[in-house]
């Protein structure tokens, strides 16, 4: 199966959908539709084996989440301290300045806290803005 219905009960169609794959944390890119105000269906390339794949359904005011601006020019490993006390986190990198375009980094989620974020290089003084959220009220396995 490829299609899933996933009920969210945000009670909105004003939602975000993140799709990763549970061993690597890699972003699975896949068609989603909104299909009423607590339903989304997910429809991925390939049938998922089981439980490999995490869907996270936000919506606005329904996350907790930490905002952190990061970069010195000197040093490519950060660790970013939310205090969510979950590993159901999923976590966002951009540009800190325009334009906001994302950036692809190494996201380990090292503990209930804290995320490592590892660049190829380091980034330039206040660069970046790392964004994590808490996926616990919306987190879905597949």
């Amino acid at each position: 199966n490829t299609s899933y219905a996933i009920t969210h009960n945000l009670n909105t169609k004003d939602i975000a959908v993140i799709i990763t794959d549970v061993g690597s944390g890699e972003v699975v890119y896949a068609r989603w539709e909104a299909t009423s105000l607590n339903v989304v269906t997910v429809v991925l390339e390939n049938a998922p084996t089981s439980n490999s794949k995490r869907i996270v359904v936000l919506s606005a005011g329904t996350a907790d989440y930490h905002s952190e601006i990061i970069g010195d020019g000197t040093v490519s490993t950060f660790d970013v301290y939310h205090n969510f006390g979950t590993s159901n986190v999923y976590v966002t990198i951009n540009n800190a300045s325009s334009p906001y375009e994302n950036i692809l980094a190494s996201v380990r989620i090292t503990t209930g806290n804290y995320v490592t974020v590892d660049f190829s290089s380091a980034p330039s003084l206040n660069s970046i803005r790392v964004c994590v959220f808490s996926a616990t009220k919306s987190n879905f396995i597949l």
